[in-house]
């Protein structure tokens, strides 16, 4: 380890994944795949149906749905996965009741008082207003988010639960597959009866989806006999998980704000409604992108923790340069071809999107680069260095907040897109040079840190 560095490193830190799962891993690549092309067809349908400005509004609210889900969480998905498993080893049945009652708590309370506070804004709807021609329309589609926040957070947690019991594999069942399927029947059936196809009905189609998929995480609940694990005397240890449960929360919705930021400032500063579709628009097209990314680190990560628990550095260097070099085959004709049919791209969500084809030539460059040296941060975190993948995290996206604030009121989607490849680059460079310097580990062979 190399001595530059002078944080010191958490051995309880990083997710930490259930042993012997080879074939679970498997059919969580397979979930993980079909839900991200089920995504991507939806959003071309949602884009060529409801039109930009439309499809503005439904970006907007799964954004601000995706961003207060992971807030009223408070880090609880990753600390039952990080902590449930060890507790299990120990037969410490009492710290597993205390740890799921405590985040099922928090983020039931925190669910209720994020509603209340986003209803309230309804009410007071006469305050801050940066475009009174629509920020009305703006302020009630915080309803569709206080009713969708609670499902979303819950099945979220469920899923990261499941994990931590050992069913990594039916864990992605309930969200991955139930949910968006059963979206999309509702959808079709709203079609099927002539009914009038808004925002509104596809939110509350996808609300009622997550609803199915949180029934199923109950059903798969009993059959792990999950009661015996909650009821009776339960220990609380909660500074301990807090400590783990903040700095991951804080990653995990600071990565969240660099993905779906933009959206949210465009909504509130762009020059139009219709900008705020044409840049989901455009983001949509590169959500291949992180699907591959996400797609190996899943069946990676129980690897990356094993090696490291057994502190073997060779063999964890070797893993590092495959999975870099595995992305790097996946993105880069990904890119290429994005970025040279970005007419072709764009016109696949409908009439007008050409317009942001530019803003998908650098939205691809930047997650492109991101993507191949984002294992540097899984790393970090499975390595016991949390923190230290927090910081590029936290300064990336106040810096996206702060200069989209500039940049969008001046130059519009093109003024989103530009800061969204400065952070995108800006922090997987850091990590990249924050894990070399902790563990000495190159990201890419040829790189020379020191």
């Amino acid at each position: 380890m190399s001595g530059e560095n002078t944080a010191s490193r958490d051995e309880s830190a990083g997710p930490d994944p259930p042993k012997g799962m080879t074939n679970q891993t498997v059919v969580a690549l397979f979930f993980t795949l079909l839900y991200y092309g089920i995504l991507i067809v939806s959003n071309l349908f949602f884009a060529r149906h409801l039109g930009e400005a439309l499809y503005g509004d439904f970006s907007f609210i799964m954004s601000a749905i995706i961003l207060g889900s992971q807030l009223v969480l408070l880090g609880g998905e990753e600390t039952t996965m990080r902590f449930v498993p060890r507790y299990f080893d120990s037969g410490a049945r009492a710290k597993i009741a205390g740890l799921l009652r405590f985040f099922f708590a928090s983020t039931i309370v925190l669910c209720l008082v994020s509603a209340l506070f986003l209803w309230a804004l309804i009410v007071e709807e006469e305050g801050f207003r940066p475009h009174p021609s629509r920020f009305e329309t703006t302020i009630h589609l915080l309803g569709l988010v206080a009713l969708c926040v609670p499902i979303y957070a819950l099945v979220d947690l469920g899923q990261k639960i499941l994990r931590s019991f050992g069913m990594w594999g039916r864990s992605y069942l309930p969200n991955r597959l139930v949910a968006p399927s059963v979206t999309l029947i509702v959808i079709a059936l709203a079609v099927y009866l002539d009914l009038s196809l808004t925002v509104w009905t596809i939110v509350i189609a996808i609300a009622v989806g997550s609803s199915a998929a949180l029934v199923l995480q109950v059903i798969l609940f009993r059959g792990a006999q999950f009661a015996k694990y909650v009821k009776g005397k339960a220990k609380y240890e909660i500074q301990p998980w807090l400590s783990f449960s903040i700095p991951m929360m804080i990653t995990a919705l600071m990565w969240k704000l660099i993905t779906y930021g933009d959206i949210v400032m465009l909504e509130l500063l762009g020059p139009d409604e219709a900008s705020v579709g044409e840049f989901a628009a455009a983001q949509s097209a590169t959500i291949l992108l992180s699907a591959v990314y996400l797609s190996i680190v899943t069946v990676t990560a129980p690897l990356i923790s094993a090696a490291a628990q057994a502190l073997d550095r060779a063999g964890l260097q070797a893993m590092l340069s495959k999975v870099v070099g595995i992305v790097l085959v996946f993105a880069l004709p990904f890119c290429v071809l994005t970025i040279v049919f970005r007419d072709e791209v764009m016109a696949l969500y409908g009439p007008g999107y050409e317009e942001a084809s530019g803003v998908l030539v650098v939205m691809a460059i930047g997650l492109g680069i991101n993507v191949v040296l984002s294992p540097s941060k899984t790393f970090l975190e499975y390595m016991g260095w949390p923190k230290l993948a927090l910081w590029p995290t936290a300064v990336a996206a106040t810096a996206n907040l702060a200069l989209d604030a500039v940049f969008i009121p001046l130059y519009g989607i093109e003024g989103a897109a530009g800061v969204s490849l400065l952070v995108l680059v800006g922090s997987a460079l850091a990590w990249v040079v924050l894990l070399h310097r902790a563990e000495g580990l190159r990201a890419l062979p040829a790189l020379k840190l020191g």
